[in-house]
């Protein structure tokens, strides 16, 4: 014989009001000390991530100054040398 819906409705209802009240006891020591630990650890987790998300974010900002001065200095070097080839080349057609 085949069992019902109707069958099949009450033992997972039973099943799920079984498990249900199962787990619906007080936590003892050894559960809190868990739960305490777990949100110490939650807790060092997002302290360091947020020194890690600074820490990067002051190196990227330290390499774009780095990148900024050589772009700079090698602007300056190139306008220089430039100048000294006009300078040269002025003084070869003189």
């Amino acid at each position: 014989m085949r069992p019902s819906i109707a069958m099949i409705a009450i033992c997972l209802l039973a099943a799920s009001l079984a498990s249900a009240t199962w787990g619906c006891r007080d936590d003892g020591p050894a559960e809190r000390l868990g739960q305490a630990l777990d949100e110490a650890a939650s807790d060092v987790r997002e302290a360091v991530e947020e020194e890690v998300d600074a820490a990067i974010e002051a190196a990227e900002d330290a390499a774009e100054e780095a990148s900024k001065a050589v772009k700079e200095s090698v602007d300056e070097a190139a306008d220089k040398a430039h100048e000294t080839i006009d300078d040269a080349t002025e003084r070869t057609r003189s």
